[in-house]
């Protein structure tokens, strides 16, 4: 039998992409950074030069965002980097492995692999250290008369129950003027440190630097890096009625979940039985009516929804002839009762804590 010839009416124009990096690094890399990647494998497939310039032309991106993406791919083993006076002036792609953290940037010989080169003088900008500088008080008070400014001032001043101070504005000043932070950004780090019960502007400045190092450039890359939160405590959220994506929860929130599934053993349906009534009695949520009323089922011999329903009609059953004018047309479908448990009791132990 005679060999075939292949041919071909059409040029294969495709890009490689290792499996090792869609398994062992996309996942760490947020949306500007796997852009960026892909861009240098197709200049390399063609062979095209290209500069930090050109990069950030192409994505719309800040030359300083650009350099916070590669120095952060660097990092993880995916390329190294030649500089030359604080600039960027080379670049190699790097094969890969399982999680190297080898830094390549010391003696590289940019001769051998000119993939990326730019001169120096096309740079404009160096890469900034994560320093807040002196900033004078006509600064300030420029910065603060901007109109979306004085918006996030009210905001943040809001969010930390205090009137700001100099120093305070000075670093919003540094978030937004030297990490290039946007106003959104700044509203979502006030906010998540607040919630997490910091209010110091030094703690803030520490965790956005960590946000820098991490390639962080917006909202959904901060809570991209912030979704170690187990889904379990967003299925609260639900119960409670929380819109999803409104805010991310607390940590004494997820201490709250951790504490009932792990050490009550309570499964999502008794929890979220808990939840039903805390909004029932109090209109309100409260992730604290809701550990007392687990917490007295726990301690009751409760292990899951059967037995919570035993527990809150055994109460009705002993309620009802002392209080059969207040049970009229409170029992719920399912044959659950809403308000005639003892909450009483559970109001005690609350405001005595």
């Amino acid at each position: 039998m005679s060999e075939l010839t292949l041919i071909s009416d059409f040029s294969l124009d495709t890009t490689s992409l290792s499996n090792i990096y869609i398994d062992e690094y996309m996942s760490s890399n947020n949306e500007s950074q796997i852009k960026i990647y892909l861009y240098l494998l197709r200049n390399l497939s063609k062979g095209a030069p290209v500069s930090v310039i050109t990069i950030a032309d192409t994505f719309n991106y800040s030359v300083t965002d650009v350099e916070r993406a590669l120095f952060y791919m660097e990092k993880q083993g995916l390329m190294g980097l030649k500089m030359d006076n604080g600039s960027i002036v080379g670049l190699r792609l790097l094969p890969l492995k399982k999680k190297r953290s080898e830094s390549f940037r010391d003696n590289l010989q940019v001769e051998n692999f000119r993939l990326m080169e730019a001169p120096v003088s096309q740079v404009k900008e160096e890469k900034k250290e994560f320093k807040k500088p002196e900033y004078s008080a006509a600064q300030v008070a420029e910065f603060s008369a901007r109109d979306d400014i004085a918006e996030l001032l009210f905001v943040v001043q809001a969010y930390t129950g205090k009137p700001l101070t100099p120093a305070d504005i000075k670093s919003i000043m540094f978030l937004n003027k030297d990490l290039s932070f946007s106003i959104d950004l700044i509203d979502y780090l006030v906010e998540q440190c607040v919630e997490n019960g910091k209010k110091s502007f030094r703690y803030m400045e520490k965790v956005a630097i960590t946000w820098c190092e991490n390639g962080v450039t917006s909202v959904e890359e901060a809570k991209a890096l912030n979704s170690s939160v187990p889904k379990e405590v967003y299925e609260v959220f639900s119960a409670f009625s929380i819109k999803a994506g409104s805010r991310k929860p607390s940590v004494k929130e997820s201490g709250f979940v951790k504490k009932w599934m792990n050490d009550f053993g309570f499964d999502m349906k008794v929890i979220k039985k808990a939840c039903e009534i805390t909004v029932d009695k109090t209109h309100s949520v409260s992730f604290e009516y809701a550990d007392a009323v687990l917490t007295d089922w726990f301690k009751k011999g409760a292990k899951n929804i059967k037995d919570v329903e035993a527990l809150l009609n055994k109460k009705n059953s002993d309620n009802n002839g002392a209080n059969a004018s207040n049970s009229a047309g409170k029992t719920k479908a399912g044959g659950f009762v809403g308000r005639d448990y003892d909450f009483a009791q559970l109001e005690k132990e609350l405001l005595s804590n």
